[in-house]
């Protein structure tokens, strides 16, 4: 499977809605020892936004300056990747509201 920059900002838009919905709705905590205080200090929403928009700015000036057979296989493994983060979200969120 090909994946592409548009699907790294769907899984982006995921994780954001289910790390809130988490952290809010099912009273989760952050597991990101790093990302905690930070929604601590501006908020969750505001908090999870504000580093999804310069994650994604970040890898987006990355993939301008790769060469394509680079920039394919990253975007690939980067998007498994956060699959793997949708996917434990879920996980965290059922277990939590059995």
């Amino acid at each position: 499977m090909n994946f592409s920059f548009k699907h790294f900002i769907a899984l982006n838009v995921l994780d954001v809605l289910l790390t809130y919905y988490a952290i809010t709705y099912v009273e989760l905590s952050e597991g990101n020892p790093i990302l905690s205080p930070i929604f601590q200090q501006i908020g969750v929403l505001f908090g999870l936004v504000l580093i999804k928009l310069i994650v994604i700015g970040m890898i987006a000036t990355l993939r301008n300056h790769m060469p394509l057979n680079i920039k394919k296989i990253s975007i690939n493994i980067i998007c498994f990747m956060f699959m793997f983060v949708v996917a434990n979200n879920l996980y965290q969120i059922h277990i939590a509201t059995q």
